[in-house]
């Protein structure tokens, strides 16, 4: 490969598979690509490790896309609501559509977004209900007490706790 070819390879493999937005170190590796401040000799040592890297997260659970009609439709873009990418394929758009009834799992390990993918879902289902002819009724737990608790206040939700609703029940 040609100078500065590695440099490159290593910026696509970083950015192809948010190696950057998952280890602090590969963020620092491709801010000092972007920099210019990493040599290229460097860079096709670290095109192995990141390689590895990447490799390590596909085995990692995803959003496998759907093969329903409408399954389909959210792949092409034609999703109203957008909520991501596929890891593997950033073309293929992850979403959502409310024009009729659906049921969803967040599951995974600590630390894989499940937090923040919920998180983005509710902020996308708030956005509708803004134009929405039906709004979305949405009840939400958040058994830590933190993970969600600035969102009554951001999207003027009621917040009811727990603690003190359930107590009146008896």
């Amino acid at each position: 490969m040609p100078s500065n070819d590695y440099r490159s390879a290593l910026h696509q493999v970083i950015v192809q598979y948010r190696l950057d937005e998952k280890q602090p170190y590969w963020r620092n590796v491709k801010l000092l690509i972007e920099r210019g401040m990493l040599p290229d000799h460097i860079c096709k040592a670290l095109l192995h490790k990141a390689k590895r890297a990447a490799q390590d997260s596909r085995g990692l659970p995803r959003l496998s896309p759907p093969v329903s009609d409408s399954g389909t439709a959210l792949l092409r873009g034609r999703t109203p609501v957008r909520l991501g990418t596929v890891l593997e394929d950033p073309n293929l758009v992850i979403g959502v559509r409310f024009d009729r009834p659906f049921h969803g799992i967040v599951a995974g390990t600590t630390g894989f977004g499940k937090t923040t993918l919920i998180r983005s879902l509710l902020r996308v289902i708030h956005e509708f209900n803004q134009c929405a002819q039906r709004p979305i009724s949405m009840i939400v737990f958040d058994r830590k007490s933190n993970d969600y608790a600035d969102l009554p206040a951001r999207f003027g939700w009621r917040p009811l706790l727990a603690s003190t609703t359930l107590s009146d029940w008896h």
